[in-house]
């Protein structure tokens, strides 16, 4: 046997799970699931968490706006940043941003006025 056919046996060698670890029954396309599925989550997480460090680094926030405005009160304005947690630490504010994702919680949109999962 030669070509793509002798590496895909040798690939069946590489695989986790190839002798039994994953699972006898398992076919080579099912282990190569296992182990894309493995690799994708934690890839992931890292991509989310970089994502989130830096839009959260970025200058301003979402109720910048109600700083100049006369006609809200400091307090409202303080209230309103509590409330979505603009005022706990960065990883906090990840972890319930992770929760929220997992759980299907997309939050709330600014623009439309309503949550972003209807």
């Amino acid at each position: 046997m030669s070509g793509w056919a002798n590496d895909l046996d040798n690939l069946q060698d590489l695989v986790p799970g190839g002798d039994g670890i994953i699972g006898e029954g398992i076919s080579l396309m099912g282990q190569m699931s296992c182990v894309a599925c493995l690799i994708a989550i934690p890839s992931l997480l890292g991509i989310s968490l970089v994502l989130f460090t830096v839009l959260a680094l970025a200058p301003g926030d979402p109720f910048g706006d109600l700083a100049t405005n006369p006609n809200v009160p400091p307090e409202v304005a303080l209230a309103l940043r509590a409330k979505f947690g603009l005022d706990d630490p960065i990883y906090l504010r990840y972890l319930h941003w992770l929760v929220a994702m997992a759980q299907g919680d997309w939050g709330f949109s600014f623009a439309s006025g309503r949550m972003s999962t209807r």
